[in-house]
């Protein structure tokens, strides 16, 4: 079976012992989903060749997390945040809200912004 395999399912399949303590695994994958928040990058940034490289030349044994697993932390995230803003809302007197709408290449958006 492992002769039909992909280059990438093969270096997924051969895993190293991983050297690196599981919170800081964590850590680390807390910081990938921040760094494909904040400047909008695939879900799958983390496991192409030429960053798994960089990755273990970094940080030895450390392989970035899965697509999937960003999914899945990007949405547990979501739900967090949504509840905190949630609860910063119940305490706030008034809010004012701001609407713009555009659109740009046949695709419209709207943003709104609150201001309390």
């Amino acid at each position: 079976m492992f002769e039909v395999m992909y280059e990438s399912q093969k270096r997924q399949r051969v895993s190293k012992s991983s050297k690196i303590r599981p919170e800081k695994k964590r850590e680390y994958h807390q910081a990938a989903l921040n760094c494909i928040v904040t400047d909008g990058r695939p879900f799958g940034e983390f496991r192409r060749a030429g960053m798994v490289k960089f990755l273990d030349v970094v940080c030895p044994g450390y392989l970035g997390p899965s697509r999937k697993t960003i999914g899945r932390r990007l949405g547990n995230a979501y739900h967090q945040y949504r509840e905190e803003l949630r609860n910063k809302l119940v305490r706030v007197d008034w809010i004012a809200l701001t609407v713009d709408i555009w659109t740009k290449n046949k695709i419209s958006y709207i943003c709104i912004t609150g201001h309390a």
